[in-house]
């Protein structure tokens, strides 16, 4: 296996959009607990057909002005690890339906009477079920509401989020084909369906609907990918592009990827077509047992008069000879597809800004598009300008821990059995790391008689007179209203008695305490000064519930906060032990 470590998530401002989002960092920490224990599949752009190792939550770091939620990632690299990374990913669906069980059973319970084939639980934005046909079967009055064309007038519907709408206690969602590779388990097109959300005139537009799921609307979550994809504008008039056929081709995701586009004149009408081919298409094996390979396809009628367009988007599945003969054919001479599924379809005004912004974002991760729409890719000049401008000295200087440490701090949460070695030590040494130890502050616990393991090999390490490092102290529940009360007298008085001392610039304290039936790492690190305005502050307490612990540390962050914040934001796995304490010497 390869490692990975990096951050997930942050409480910096992020744009999407155009629009500034910013995340609270208590979310952070709540993001961290929800997902206790969780692997989390690693997948190529977010693409459960493209699995590369699983991941998990490393731990909530926070300091003057930033947190982060970390992770550590695992990558396979054989037959051997893939079979472990998908056993590591149905363990995960199987996690995540234990916690919601109760809504799975409240959902079966509520069209147990139509489940007359085998149907699986999913949780995509909402808890739902996927059977054939189940959609239809519970409401009957959405399918006779269908058009020609198997499309649903949106108008009817309540928005939850993109593609996920609420049918009074219903979800139901936009087609399996709006989805990453044409599977149930990936995202819907986020950004399309935003640009749809954004049509003033709702009553002409209408798109496919999945069949085959559906789900409970009061469980409704968000889903977001914070990923760039190149975002270039465009020239706005279609009158300047000629009439005519243009294929456009590159390498992505390690597969050439075909585009043609097809301009042409209708009694007055400007045509356009444009089809996507991947060099390796995508099997429809797994949609409904169809056994052919899509490929994305748009279709536009505009008249330059009334200024209206018919827009339209849809799924070609090709059988294999067809795809394969595919690729060397013009648009023009295309064989018919064996399937031709309809998603969408709107009729009435639109900018042609919009219009270039539906066409781009339904072919979401397609750059191609905009380069022949003749985009400029602004935000790409200006990083290269200035990577090119930086420093070569700043990118190989090395960082040290030390040079701009104020105050900072290092949470993680683990189930109790997942550190069952820990219950026999009060303190444990994880690892052969250099760090000093006080001899004064192992007198104060035995003059507490706070029980503890005396590690004989405790050393002061000459060269790191500065730093005072405590190994994980671990805090258990038995008794434990009287040990917080030794604890936190203990630490106050050896923090009093390094105060007028030379020694010990920085400080780096360790906690292991029982929170509801689970544990928690909580590690802190810094200058004297602010470690002792922090003990002045905060006391260790007894974290019952998680929400005792939630306001604790929201208020911890907001202390960190005032701190002047660090000139860097540099961060290295080679900071944390593996069980998420600060490491000291390296």
């Amino acid at each position: 296996m390869n490692f990975l470590f990096g951050t997930v998530m942050t409480d910096g401002v992020v744009q999407e959009n155009g629009k500034k989002i910013l995340t609270k960092p208590i979310a952070i920490v709540n993001v961290l607990w929800d997902n206790m224990g969780l692997d989390i599949p690693l997948l190529k752009g977010h693409d459960f057909t493209k699995i590369l190792g699983w991941t998990y939550n490393f731990g909530v770091y926070s300091e003057p002005g930033l947190t982060r939620l970390l992770m550590k990632s695992n990558l396979a690299e054989n037959e051997s690890e893939f079979e472990e990374v998908k056993q590591k990913i149905l363990q995960s669906f199987h996690i995540r339906y234990k916690k919601n069980i109760d809504d799975f059973e409240y959902l079966e319970n509520l069209i147990k009477s139509k489940l007359k084939e085998e149907y699986i639980y999913n949780y995509i934005n909402c808890i739902s079920i996927i059977s054939k046909n189940i959609l239809f079967k519970i409401l009957p009055e959405i399918e006779n509401s269908l058009d020609k064309d198997g499309l649903y007038n949106i108008e009817n519907l309540t928005a939850l989020g993109e593609g996920v709408y609420k049918y009074h206690e219903y979800a139901i969602y936009g087609h399996i084909f709006f989805r990453r590779s044409f599977h149930r388990y990936n995202s819907m097109n986020i950004p399309f369906f935003r640009r749809l959300d954004k049509i003033n005139d709702k009553s002409s537009l209408k798109i496919r609907l999945d069949p085959n799921m559906i789900g409970l609307a009061s469980t409704f979550k968000h889903s977001s990918e914070w990923e760039f994809w190149w975002g270039p504008k465009f020239n706005e008039d279609l009158s300047k592009i000629k009439n005519g056929e243009a294929v456009h081709g590159t390498y992505y995701n390690g597969e050439l990827l075909k585009t043609f586009f097809r301009w042409g004149n209708v009694n007055g009408d400007k045509v356009f077509e444009v089809e996507e081919l991947p060099e390796k298409g995508i099997n429809l094996r797994n949609v409904d047992s169809m056994g052919l390979y899509g490929c994305r396809y748009a279709h536009s009628v505009y008249n330059p008069e009334s200024k209206k367009f018919h827009f339209d988007g849809a799924i070609r599945g090709y059988n294999i000879d067809d795809y394969s003969h595919r690729l060397s054919l013009k648009l023009t001479e295309t064989p018919k597809s064996q399937v031709y599924t309809k998603l969408w379809r709107y009729d009435g005004e639109l900018s042609i800004i919009q219009w270039k912004e539906l066409l781009t974002h339904y072919f979401r991760d397609n750059m191609l598009i905009g380069e022949y729409l003749s985009g400029k890719d602004n935000y790409l000049e200006e990083r290269l300008l200035k990577d090119e401008s930086n420093n070569v000295k700043d990118k190989i200087e090395e960082i040290l821990i030390e040079d701009e440490l104020s105050l900072k701090v290092m949470i993680s949460f683990k189930e109790k059995q997942v550190n069952s070695e820990l219950i026999s030590s009060k303190i444990c040494k994880f690892e052969d790391l250099p760090y000093v130890v006080l001899k004064q502050f192992q007198n104060f616990l035995e003059l507490e008689k706070f029980d503890y393991t005396y590690l004989d090999d405790l050393k002061i390490q000459e060269s790191l007179q500065k730093w005072c490092y405590i190994p994980p102290i671990f805090v258990s529940a038995q008794n434990l209203k009287l040990n917080l009360v030794k604890l936190n007298k203990i630490v106050k008085k050896w923090i009093k008695y390094l105060e007028n001392k030379e020694i010990c610039e920085y400080i780096c304290l360790n906690f292991i305490f029982p929170i509801e039936k689970n544990l928690l790492n909580f590690s802190i690190i810094g200058k004297k000064m602010y470690i002792m305005q922090f003990f002045d502050q905060f006391k260790l307490i007894n974290f019952e519930k998680y929400s005792i612990f939630e306001k604790w540390i929201e208020n911890i962050i907001h202390f960190i906060y005032e701190i002047p914040k660090p000139s860097r934001r540099d961060i290295q796995s080679q900071w944390f032990s593996k069980n998420g304490f600060f490491k000291i010497g390296i």
